[in-house]
């Protein structure tokens, strides 16, 4: 009997584990900090910072995921809230973000989760960083 309680809780760690990558996206992300590189100027800008004269707080853009694959984004730059709903998935180490009403031609985003931060590459030296609320 305790050898058999002995794998059933190996097999409950171990399934435990194997969903971990995907479940440590979920929940509620705000905006940590933005790097844009322009030739061979990189800039750093973090939450609380100002460029080119607009404020980026922590609800500059917000995102939130939901165990159920499916989430929110919301960016509150310029005066203006715009919501975007996505759905999700993860494979490989990256979390792929398809819009909710997805059409042909529409992007998917790829994210990462680095240094504890969810990291969106935009292009090649630049990325969007948010850090988990």
């Amino acid at each position: 009997m305790k050898k058999f309680l002995l794998l059933l809780v190996c097999c409950l760690a171990l399934v435990g584990l194997a969903g971990c990558g995907k479940n440590k996206v979920v929940g509620e992300w705000q905006f940590a900090e933005m790097t844009m590189t322009v030739g061979a100027t990189t800039t750093t800008i973090k939450a609380g910072e100002s460029y080119m004269g607009v404020t980026l707080n922590a609800d500059a853009v917000t995102v939130v995921f939901e165990k159920d694959g499916t989430g929110k984004m919301v960016s509150n730059m310029y005066g203006e809230s715009v919501e975007t709903a996505f759905n999700w998935e993860y494979a490989d180490g990256e979390y792929k973000l398809t819009p909710a009403n997805a059409e042909d031609g529409d992007e998917t985003l790829t994210v990462v989760i680095e240094d504890k931060l969810l990291v969106f590459k935009v292009e090649e030296g630049s990325a969007i960083k948010l850090s988990k609320k």
